[in-house]
């Protein structure tokens, strides 16, 4: 799936998506860091399985990238994607 992001807004990439897909991305919209898995999970209450597939479907749709976590590498952080941050301003 490949967007023209000056015309589509995140909001409206995120329509008729499900809530979990909604929350995590307000969640990380509102942090003002990059978030580990493990903190979305001790914030939302979801399940590990319902974030794997909310954020499944936010890297389809090109909304948040991982960053990986150099002081460990076997986890990332998340963080809203750069271009949709601008857009977002």
């Amino acid at each position: 799936m490949t967007y023209e992001l000056s015309t589509i807004s995140a909001e409206n990439l995120l329509k008729g998506a499900p809530k979990s897909v909604q929350k995590i991305f307000d969640l990380l919209k509102k942090s003002n860091r990059p978030l580990k898995v493990n903190e979305l999970q001790e914030q939302t209450k979801l399940t590990d399985r319902t974030i794997r597939l909310a954020l499944n479907r936010l890297y389809e749709l090109k909304l948040v990238v991982k960053i990986p976590n150099l002081s460990d590498l076997r986890s990332h952080f998340l963080i809203i994607a750069p271009n949709i941050a601008v857009l977002m301003a």
